[in-house]
């Protein structure tokens, strides 16, 4: 889901962006080259944080008002890769009598 919706209007000038995924992510591919936001081509300065499966960024300065906004996300955002559990089992030494 994404937070504001596509389309948006009247959307407060101190808002965050954020996008909630379906899988966890590893949140050392979300930064802000790969969730940005542009005004026309301009890149937005702000800060990119990751949590809970959302990813939000955070505009260094407020939004102006009345102006059209793209947020972009790259495919360099990568699921993250959780190694299954391994269970290793050892048989007890026989004793010999």
């Amino acid at each position: 889901s994404k937070v504001p919706i596509d389309g948006a209007t009247g959307v407060a000038t101190n808002t965050f962006i954020s996008v909630t995924f379906n899988e966890d992510l590893d949140p050392s591919t979300i930064s802000t080259d790969t969730f940005r936001l542009f005004k026309s081509d301009v890149q937005v300065a702000g800060a990119v944080t990751y949590a809970a499966k959302t990813a939000t960024f955070d505009p260094t300065a407020d939004l102006d008002p009345g102006t059209r906004y793209t947020a972009q996300i790259s495919s360099g955002i990568k699921e993250a890769i959780i190694p299954p559990t391994k269970i290793l089992w050892t048989e007890p030494p026989t004793a010999s009598l």
